[in-house]
């Protein structure tokens, strides 16, 4: 019997992301770098119907309440990951940390 299509829909969101990743550090590995931020923000807008820039203008909980799934916070969370590996940011894995941490605690719907 095949899967939920809630997991299927996960499973492919997060499939999305790690392709999303491996191209943007791709690109970080071949110096563009500003092209590797520009990929990013584009994917994040495919796959999570917001951008990072909107996303990481407001608090973490406003975050996760706008990505309305643990899925969607749990991209988000492994985006803001694969920024900060293009920029070094630590703020940035830690946001990535609150933004799991809100999410497991069920304040974000399945």
């Amino acid at each position: 019997m095949p899967g939920s299509p809630r997991k299927d829909y996960l499973e492919q969101q997060i499939e999305g992301v790690a392709k999303l990743l491996a191209h943007v550090l791709g690109l970080r590995d071949a110096g563009r770098t500003d092209e590797a931020r520009t990929e990013l923000e584009r994917g994040a807008r495919s796959l999570l119907g917001v951008g990072m820039g909107p996303l990481g203008r407001v608090d973490v909980a406003t975050a996760v309440g706008l990505l309305r799934s643990k899925g969607g916070a749990e991209a988000y969370a492994l985006l803001l990951e694969g920024e900060a590996g293009l920029t070094g940011d630590e703020a940035l894995q830690e946001r990535a940390r609150r933004v799991r941490a809100l999410a497991s605690s069920g304040d974000a719907s399945s």
